[in-house]
């Protein structure tokens, strides 16, 4: 493997296709030998083959949590309706809505933390 890439080190579509035939022995391999290369395409596959070392992290700010605080408070209010309307036959009430109205904060959430509109 060292060889083929020694020889195709001026080859972009070699070298992909070499990388996609082994890619643990093409990294091993081409850090051995990218030191004696100062190509752009020698570096362009060190920035390609060099380990993340930042982590991503999603993180969760105040207005997220005080958005999802607020779906929660909606939806509470939501299922006590019957409680408050005495006019709303309870039994059906339930069995028809409860699901819907339990769902909904996690239906609008992802809407929330994505800031999507309609």
């Amino acid at each position: 493997m060292k060889q083929q890439i020694i020889e195709n080190m001026n080859d972009p579509d070699k070298l992909e296709n070499l990388y996609r035939q082994d890619q643990r022995d093409f990294e091993k391999c081409f850090s051995g030998i990218s030191a004696d290369y100062d190509t752009p395409l020698a570096r362009f596959w060190k920035i390609r083959l060099a380990p993340e070392k930042t982590a991503i992290v999603a993180g969760t700010d105040l207005q997220d949590l005080l958005g999802m605080f607020s779906l929660a408070v909606f939806t509470a209010i939501l299922v006590i309706i019957p409680a408050v309307f005495t006019g709303v036959n309870r039994e059906f009430f339930d069995l028809r809505d409860l699901p819907l109205i339990a769902l909904n904060g996690l239906i609008l959430f992802p809407f929330r933390v994505n800031k999507i509109t309609g």
